[in-house]
């Protein structure tokens, strides 16, 4: 998170968020900085596939919703490891996106 808690998929120090790591380095943009997963989405005609590295292709917007949403909030975090909410919603996005 930057300032004013604005989404930062690439920190200054080259650090990578949960979605930014996602992103191929090639097709990654300043431009997304700031922008929540749904803005970005919007952004890029809500098609974020073609920005994805390939095995991270195919999930809807709720998943990167969610994803964004865990990796941001603090009650899912104890330090640098997850809290037993954020180990609950780990599992929770397992079980509703799991391709089985």
């Amino acid at each position: 998170m930057g300032e004013n808690n604005n989404c930062l998929y690439r920190s200054p120090d080259g650090n990578k968020c949960a979605i930014g790591r996602c992103i191929q380095d090639e097709k990654y943009s300043k431009s997304f900085e700031n922008k929540d997963v749904r803005s970005l989405f919007r952004h890029l005609d809500y098609n974020i596939d073609p920005l994805l590295h390939t095995e991270y292709r195919g999930h809807p917007i709720l998943f990167w919703d969610l994803l964004q949403e865990l990796h941001d909030l603090p009650e899912y975090w104890n330090g640098n490891n997850l809290s037993y909410i954020g180990q609950l919603k780990v599992g929770y996005l397992k079980e509703m996106f799991s391709d089985d």
